[in-house]
């Protein structure tokens, strides 16, 4: 991880991560782990991903304290004042334990540091029963602040409702605005960073920022820097500094754009949410179309979208019209290529 003392307020609020599988459906067992991850970060994969509207998710606790417990329920209280959409956690005080022989929705662990992350939507069926869908970091000894735990549950829950980093927005400056010449060159706040502390800060730069950002995502809203699903960049790491669109020193709450994407997704009537997922199977053609994948990759991803809304919505009529003879020379691709070569430059040496 990085070290995030050394880095001034850094607040990598989480990601999205694949556990080991749980049963051998098609989305699971047949898909490799790699092409998972492609439909997420190059195309508008996660917005399949959403539970069926006015659904409530179970959930549960490995381990933990009474007082962390109540902030992950509090916050998914948060996101169910907004959107079709509850969750149950069990009773105050204790609230439940998680059992794999009944497994819940939505699994919670705890570790003493200060990294989170969470499956994305449905793909929390992914995850083996015994194993935890999101993690919240409450930090080492001397404990992380009761506000920074409350954040990063509402970022994690966010993830569970298949929201997607909000910095990695099409419209964001955060990917161009990174100062990775100055990691590399060990500039400015890195002079002293040692070859692990640079390769974990470049690391999360390439992936958590520049790797999944995606321009085809063009049709949606506004950047929105105050998102619950944005990370906090300091200044020192940006090359604008303070004046950058991509910094804020603001507290994260769930923004007016935030509860507007939860209200679209998880709506008040089920047919507006099918509709909602039926038109991603044309976006996601398109994507394929332009995302500069072999046909072979492409028509793998579009059957894998299509097994992901069929375990969520048996009997929908979904799916992604993919036309090999469509692929075009994709923006896309172009700028992929580029963040990956610009990433090749910046290889640190091994610690």
């Amino acid at each position: 991880m990085v070290s995030w003392l050394r880095l001034p307020r850094i607040v990598r609020l989480g990601c999205c991560v694949a556990l080991v599988a749980a049963s051998p459906d098609i989305a699971r067992s047949q898909a490799p782990s790699h092409d998972r991850q492609l439909l997420l970060h190059f195309t508008a994969g996660y917005d399949i991903l959403v539970w069926p509207t006015g659904s409530t998710l179970s959930g549960c606790f490995f381990l933990g304290e009474r007082v962390h417990r109540r902030m992950v329920v509090e916050a998914a209280a948060e996101w169910s004042a907004t959107g079709n959409i509850r969750f149950d956690f069990g009773q105050a005080p204790g609230y439940r334990d998680c059992d794999s022989a009944k497994p819940s929705d939505i699994r919670v662990g705890f570790q003493s540091d200060l990294a989170s992350r969470s499956h994305l939507g449905t793909r929390t069926t992914d995850a083996a029963p015994n194993r935890p869908t999101m993690f919240i970091g409450i930090g080492g000894a001397t404990g992380r602040r009761s506000e920074d735990i409350r954040e990063a549950a509402l970022h994690e829950l966010g993830h569970a409702l298949a929201l997607p980093h909000e910095h990695q927005h099409p419209a964001s400056p955060c990917a161009a605005d990174l100062k990775i010449a100055a990691v590399c060159e060990r500039q400015d706040i890195f002079a002293t960073y040692s070859d692990r502390e640079r390769q974990e800060t470049l690391m999360m730069m390439q992936e958590q920022v520049r790797l999944r950002r995606d321009i085809n995502l063009s049709r949606l809203p506004r950047h929105d820097v105050v998102s619950i699903m944005h990370y906090r960049f300091p200044a020192a790491l940006l090359g604008a500094g303070a004046d950058s669109a991509c910094h804020t020193l603001a507290a994260r709450v769930v923004s007016d754009a935030d509860k507007a994407k939860i209200a679209e997704r998880y709506p008040a009537e089920p047919d507006a949410q099918r509709m909602f997922v039926q038109a991603r199977g044309a976006i996601l053609a398109e994507d394929l179309h332009q995302s500069g994948f072999t046909t072979d990759q492409a028509e793998r991803l579009a059957r894998l979208a299509e097994a992901y809304v069929a375990r969520s919505f048996p009997g929908l009529a979904f799916s992604v019209p993919f036309d090999p003879t469509q692929i075009t020379v994709p923006v896309a691709a172009q700028a992929r290529a580029e963040t990956d070569a610009a990433a090749a430059l910046c290889q640190p040496r091994r610690p």
